[in-house]
């Protein structure tokens, strides 16, 4: 018995030994694998970001994406259908008491290398179907440079171009809605962009857009409504669109480039370690449905702190917008017949301006916890008082939100906001939203 039990201590040091070897050529083998996807993966993605890589002289047609998404949600609310149409700004917030469906998006994307890439989006609700964006992007301009043309969001601060099934939170920031419009600033037109070869990232940004898309509101847009939410009473006053303060919208030709919607940004971003830092400032210049001469100045200061280790992540995110619209005079005859009773509007700059500053992370275990403040406001009354407008008043917001995401394709969201706000009579509305967000198929926005 000793005999045998001394051969197993004699022998046992051999077989970890052979297992250790296994392991280390088990290792060698997944190290081999991994760098040659490696490669593969540079060598794709020189192709279909940069433009960049071997190629035999021949125009080759790629399809990068198609896919479905889908977000939908639950909510129940202190407020009525009626007052949440105005509390829920955004063209795909969930805006009744009940179920919606913010959105279905059919994605569809590809690269006719190595000329350009292209995208197209269609988004159907209850309601319509229509087009998101559909735009063509330059590949392997030299230099850092690189050209985008066609139908597309305003790259203006960090939010605005975000696609609502990418949104972590149920609905879109109160100071997005009120001056970017609630189904986001987007428009025909085209940008060039210059990204800096340098150590961090650096990148330069002008473009160009029709101004009078729907989208517009703080230009020359139709409305300050979105999809959804409509009680009958407004459907029949559908026709009887306004402006910014309730200012009745002027028809306004285009005659020049003066009459375009410009837009500008610069962002800057770098990594310490595990730690990310970036910040961008954005500008929109163009003209406005109050008159003949009216114009719209947009600015926003945007700014990303974010640290990661693997699953586990900590994030502060947050963006500050102001308005400064330049009013023209206005006169409102209530009887033809008598001029004495005309009512007249003196031009005049209304301000409005707000931030929102969202923090969330995540310990592991696929689930994320955030919380949201928001507030916004303005001076100078338009033709309707700023406490009884639902996109002027003094408002503030307080979200917290936890969301599980076992996949990437798949994340169900549970967000509380308690709203303070003036045009519902100064009290509070309290409302909770389950929302859920699914994409099947490869899916990834490369701009």
């Amino acid at each position: 018995m000793h005999r045998f039990l001394a051969l197993a201590l004699l022998l046992a040091p051999c077989a970890f030994a052979q297992d250790v070897e296994d392991l280390k050529f088990e290792l060698f083998e997944l190290r081999k694998r991994v760098a040659e996807l490696d490669k593969r993966v540079e060598h794709l993605d020189s192709h279909f970001h940069n433009g960049e890589g071997e190629h035999d002289g021949d125009t080759h047609f790629k399809l990068l994406d198609l896919s479905l998404n889908i977000r939908t949600a639950a909510g129940a609310s202190t407020s009525t259908n009626d007052e949440l149409a105005g509390l829920q700004g955004g063209g795909h917030d969930p805006r009744r008491r009940g179920f919606s469906l913010q959105q279905a998006e059919f994605a569809f994307a590809g690269a006719l290398v190595p000329w350009f890439a292209g995208e197209a989006y269609l988004i159907a609700t209850e309601e319509t179907i229509e087009l998101e964006e559909a735009f063509l992007r330059s590949l392997g301009i030299p230099h850092g440079f690189e050209i985008k043309a066609g139908y597309f969001f305003t790259e203006f601060g960090r939010r605005n171009k975000v696609h609502p099934h990418d949104w972590l939170w149920a609905d879109q920031p109160v100071v997005l809605s009120r001056i970017l419009g609630g189904e986001g600033l987007r428009g025909l037109g085209g940008r060039v962009a210059y990204h800096a070869p340098l150590p961090f990232d650096l990148m330069f940004l002008f473009g160009a857009q029709n101004a009078d898309d729907h989208t517009a509101v703080s230009f020359l847009g139709e409305s300050l409504h979105g999809h959804g939410g409509h009680d009958e009473e407004e459907e029949e006053e559908e026709d009887e669109e306004e402006t910014i303060g309730g200012l009745h919208p002027v028809h306004r030709d285009f005659h020049t480039i003066g009459d375009l919607l410009y837009h500008t940004r610069m962002a800057f971003g770098f990594d310490i370690g595990m730690t990310r830092l970036e910040f961008g400032g954005s500008g929109a210049y163009g003209p406005n449905a109050s008159g003949p001469t009216g114009k719209t100045w947009l600015a926003g200061a945007d700014l990303l702190l974010g640290w990661s280790d693997g699953d586990c992540f900590v994030k502060l995110e947050t963006e500050l917008l102001y308005r400064y619209y330049q009013a023209n005079r206005q006169v409102f005859e209530n009887d033809p017949s008598d001029p004495l009773d005309d009512e007249v509007f003196e031009a005049t700059v209304l301000g409005d301006w707000g931030f929102y500053a969202e923090i969330t992370g995540s310990a592991g275990l696929n689930l994320i916890f955030g919380a949201r403040i928001e507030y916004a406001s303005g001076f100078r009354a338009g033709l309707e008082e700023r406490r009884d407008d639902p996109f002027r008043d003094n408002r503030l917001r307080l979200s917290p939100l936890v969301a599980w995401a076992p996949i990437e394709e798949l994340r169900v969201s549970l967000q509380y906001n308690l709203d303070y706000t003036q045009h519902i009579g100064g009290r509070s509305s309290h409302s909770a939203w389950l929302s859920l967000s699914v994409m099947f198929g490869v899916h990834k926005h490369i701009h």
